[in-house]
């Protein structure tokens, strides 16, 4: 889509099978060289601890509740960051926690991960929209 949007991909090691299928339909819309994969909290954290270069998505593959509350507590690196979260269930309580976070969407892990592939297409265009003729116009 655009050279000028990176990706940020977090899939840690306990959802490594699901997370190849969804990466697949990631490098259909990102170059290969413009997405980091992290498969651990703390990568994933050093990544947003300077400010970016260039736009950016972070695409968030949580397996379980306890990773959930981890990404939770470095939420504020991740205010101005678009997210597109996948969480391992759709329990009432998981969501309520995943909502904090603010993500632009947000699906499970037994879901399609194709519609993940529409959303980000979106996503990225906006992006280049708003980084060629600045936010807000």
């Amino acid at each position: 889509m655009t050279n000028e949007t990176s990706l940020t991909f977090y899939v840690p090691a306990a959802a490594a099978e699901a997370g190849k299928r969804l990466l697949r339909i990631v490098e259909t819309l990102v170059p290969g060289e413009k997405i980091n994969i992290h498969r651990t909290i703390q990568g994933f954290t050093g990544r947003f601890r300077r400010p970016p270069e260039e736009p950016v998505i972070a695409v968030i593959f949580v397996s379980c509740r306890e990773e959930l509350g981890e990404i939770i507590a470095i939420r504020d690196l991740l205010r101005e960051i678009p997210l597109v979260l996948i969480l391992p269930d759709n329990d009432k309580d998981t969501v309520a926690k995943a909502h904090s976070l603010r993500p632009r969407f947000l699906t499970y892990t037994d879901s399609d991960v194709r519609e993940v592939s529409g959303v980000l297409s979106r996503m990225i265009e906006k992006l280049g929209k708003e980084s060629r003729y600045g936010k807000g116009r």
